[in-house]
């Protein structure tokens, strides 16, 4: 799980390459694609495996687990990956709600199913949870921030 969560953590900071390409063309295709491929490279790098990695403008939130969907939040963007070790999300959703009712929100639900909660941080800029199911097949990393009455959640969901 090692190599995953470096390869997630590697997508993490190549998505927003691949996220910033914006919509609509086919110039943004090709932009989406180039992305991609410059995001695998960095992950094989990092992991010294095979990556296949989904990048897109349209998002569909049903792989998403649905008690980690917080209301009223909007699905702006998501990248996906596979390893020979397992398999990643990447999503970024926007809500309206203050960072902080988010961040407690996160914790409440993953606590309630039974999630065990690996580490935790809050400055004065972003928040972040890091959780794992008892068996260690799944984990979740969710960092929280707020800028322009905005707040933006960075949630990576990965399974072995």
């Amino acid at each position: 799980m090692y190599r995953l969560s470096t390869a997630i953590m590697v997508l993490v900071l190549g998505s927003a390459g691949v996220l910033s390409t914006g919509c609509g063309g086919a110039d943004n295709e090709a932009a989406i694609d180039a992305a991609e491929r410059t995001a695998e490279a960095m992950a094989e790098k990092a992991t010294g495996e095979k990556v296949d990695i989904e990048a897109s403008g349209e998002v569909d939130m049903s792989a998403l687990p649905e008690f980690l969907r917080i209301p009223g939040a909007k699905a702006i963007g998501k990248v996906a990956m596979s390893t020979s070790e397992g398999k990643g999300t990447v999503w970024t959703l926007e809500t309206s709600e203050p960072a902080k009712p988010v961040w407690e929100w996160y914790r409440a639900q993953l606590t309630g199913q039974g999630w065990t909660k690996v580490s935790e941080l809050e400055t004065t800029e972003s928040m972040m949870l890091n959780f794992k199911t008892a068996d260690e097949t799944q984990t979740v990393a969710i960092l929280v921030t707020e800028a322009g009455g905005l707040t933006t959640i960075s949630l990576t969901h990965a399974m072995k």
